[in-house]
């Protein structure tokens, strides 16, 4: 996976001061919604738990004519569990749309969520569309495969 550092993750431009959350919260989360994150999502959580990154876009790995789509902003893991942005809050509010094993990790602005597909070995990301009836996307085969496909949106530079 690349260097994170390269993502510049930040919140109103300034380094995110979130604390990493801790391996008791970590379990504390996958218990009680019955998943195992994937070591390179808690690596990502670990580095900058939360905050928007500038390489924030991506073309779906294996369909070049949908996209590309952008991140807002990553989703933090702490102890206030009913807060938006805060993954207790945001697994349980989309949790009956996109099912028992997916992990919202981060929105895009619009209410569209990238998530974890935990059904798959290795989980990977998916994006769901609000505004196309809840469609699902593939976006790519794995979170290190999400991480290192991102890039600075084009209409920015």
């Amino acid at each position: 996976m690349r260097d994170l550092a390269g993502l510049n993750i930040n919140e109103g431009g300034k380094s995110v001061r979130r604390p990493a959350p801790t391996k008791e919260l970590v379990r504390e989360f996958e218990a009680n919604f019955a998943v195992k994150l994937p070591e390179e999502y808690l690596v990502l959580l670990k580095y900058s738990n939360g905050g928007g990154p500038e390489l924030d876009t991506i073309q779906p790995i294996d369909k070049r004519d949908v996209g590309p789509w952008s991140i807002n902003r990553f989703y933090y893991l702490d102890g206030q569990k009913n807060l938006s942005e805060n993954l207790w809050h945001e697994t349980a509010h989309w949790r009956p749309i996109l099912g028992e094993k997916a992990v919202p990790f981060a929105e895009n602005g619009c209410g569209d969520q990238f998530f974890l597909d935990l059904s798959t070995s290795p989980p990977c990301v998916r994006l769901c569309i609000h505004d196309d009836q809840f469609k699902i996307i593939h976006i790519a085969s794995s979170f290190e495969a999400f991480i290192d496909g991102l890039r600075l949106d084009p209409d920015r530079i």
